[in-house]
């Protein structure tokens, strides 16, 4: 299980039990391509923004350093600043902090060739390959030319240049994550030890953008893709759509009491009629078409 605060509406929803499962497929285009051929599945969401990459810091700049390094993977035991109130960032089964344990970057540090030069003024400048450590400045450069950073701490320079090395200098930054949804993480862009408050700050966003998408393509009887992207954006997991009343009233069952109360959040924030209802291990949205 993945700990949890007291507090947060996810923890029902990470450590829900195995069963079976509604797969919707999205179209391929709802995934975001990276460059440099590494394969990044399907981690950030459709319709993602962008951050610069020199602005990143604590937790989330590690994360983007692991993201970077391949193989980050929420089903394996991964976790991203959200799994964990506290924002931690494990990967490869083990806490991964590149800005306190340079160890954990080392290898990668080495495989890049990243030079590493003491300035007079007191900063450290950490180039990649090809660029002289001279008169070089943390600012985007013409395309073709190596990149370099003049940093107070040289690890963070490290970092920086793990994930500019990947991703250039703009990071995508609504990941898709396997339980919570799309999470904007622009809001866990903060010191390190800095929490970030899930439910009070993230979750009004996610449920301000499903109901967004469900205004802008309301629902119809015969097309139930809109509610479905609605439930990807809020980590929603679809059990059934169903009708219950003939070209009106339907219900769509969800697998959890979280699950349920989000998506009616949305659905009510859009205008749609609903409610959310629960009984036992039975967890159902009631909305009604055509009332958008």
């Amino acid at each position: 299980m993945k700990p949890c605060s007291p507090s947060n509406f996810a923890c029902e929803t990470a450590n829900r039990a195995p069963g079976p499962h509604f797969h919707p497929k999205y179209p391929s285009g709802g995934i975001v391509a990276l460059p440099l051929g590494r394969d990044y599945g399907s981690i950030f969401c459709h319709g993602t923004h962008h951050m610069k990459t020199l602005d990143l810091q604590g937790n989330l700049l590690n994360l983007y350093v692991a993201l970077a390094m391949g193989g980050f993977d929420e089903a394996s035991g991964s976790w991203a600043p959200f799994d964990y109130w506290e924002g931690t960032i494990r990967y490869r089964d083990q806490e991964f902090s590149p800005l306190t344990d340079i160890a954990t970057i080392w290898p990668e540090v080495l495989r890049l060739r990243l030079s590493t030069h003491y300035d007079d003024d007191g900063l450290w400048s950490i180039s990649l390959p090809g660029q002289s450590p001279s008169a070089i400045r943390a600012v985007d450069q013409p395309a073709g030319e190596s990149q370099a950073f003049r940093v107070a701490d040289p690890i963070h320079g490290y970092c920086l240049a793990i994930v500019w090395n990947q991703f250039g200098p703009e990071v995508p930054d609504v990941f898709e994550s396997s339980w919570a949804g799309c999470v904007p993480l622009e809001h866990y862009n903060v010191p390190l030890d800095t929490s970030v408050d899930f439910d009070g700050v993230v979750q009004p966003l996610q449920v301000q953008k499903a109901a967004e998408m469900l205004r802008t393509s309301p629902p119809e009887a015969s097309q139930a893709g809109p509610l479905m992207q609605a439930a990807q954006v809020l980590g929603v997991q679809v059990v059934q759509i169903k009708p219950q009343e003939p070209g009106r009233r339907w219900s769509i069952q969800v697998g959890t009491r979280a699950d349920s109360q989000i998506l009616a959040s949305a659905l009510t924030a859009a205008g749609i009629a609903a409610e959310a209802a629960s009984h036992h291990a039975f967890h159902a949205v009631y909305f009604e078409y055509g009332q958008a």
